[in-house]
């Protein structure tokens, strides 16, 4: 019998951790691929959406919502995928329920409000610079009726951000409009002026999407 070394061994077991590794990686490639392709066709079908003002049917929800979930479990911490995750929840209670789903529909859309907003503290600690996701979780926060400093300071984070991004103000125009002006008086005035700095293209898209 030949004789076996111990560096032979050694070299051998080193070869086989290296082949194992690599056939590791080349899984792990094949599923960020699979992550990628499928999250690119979600969320190019959420910009449709987004684009008819949240409109989305049940199924067409359902389908769309399992995609991001799919893509969730192959490649997490994703701060969009988080951001994607929580404005699903988000447009939840504006989607046709059946009968049965109808009976306690205030319940539900403080359920989907709190998952949204759990999804956008996510996106936020992942990407603490997302000046709309500031924006977004203010406003999750605002219809929860959460505490006012703490939504004061979040729209504050925002407006610190992003002022000069319409996308960033929409969120935050919404909540002065529906009660907000007046709790939020500092706040609103930061608004205004970020407003008016914009482009009038920009302005355009605000004023649109309040419409």
């Amino acid at each position: 019998m030949p004789k076996i070394t111990i560096r032979q061994i050694g070299t051998a077991g080193m070869l086989a951790t290296v082949s194992v590794l690599a056939a590791i990686n080349a899984v792990y490639m094949m599923d960020v691929g699979r992550a990628d392709a499928i999250n690119l066709k979600a969320r190019d079908t959420l910009i449709g959406v987004k684009s008819q003002g949240g409109k989305i049917d049940e199924q067409s929800w359902q389908n769309l919502f399992d995609q991001f979930n799919e893509v969730a479990s192959i490649a997490p911490g994703s701060p969009q995928l988080h951001e994607d995750l929580a404005y699903m929840y988000a447009i939840r209670s504006s989607v046709k329920t059946t009968t049965s789903e109808s009976a306690d529909l205030a319940q539900q859309v403080h359920a989907n409000l709190e998952k949204a907003e759990a999804e956008y503290k996510t996106s936020i600690r992942l990407r603490p610079m997302a000046s709309a996701a500031w924006a977004n979780l203010a406003l999750a926060s605002f219809l929860l009726q959460r505490d006012d400093s703490a939504i004061a300071t979040q729209i504050d984070r925002a407006l610190d951000l992003g002022s000069n991004d319409a996308v960033t103000l929409i969120p935050l125009f919404f909540i002065m409009t529906h009660g907000g002006n007046q709790r939020f008086a500092s706040q609103q005035s930061r608004l205004m002026e970020a407003f008016r700095g914009l482009r009038s293209a920009a302005r355009q898209d605000v004023l649109k999407a309040m419409h």
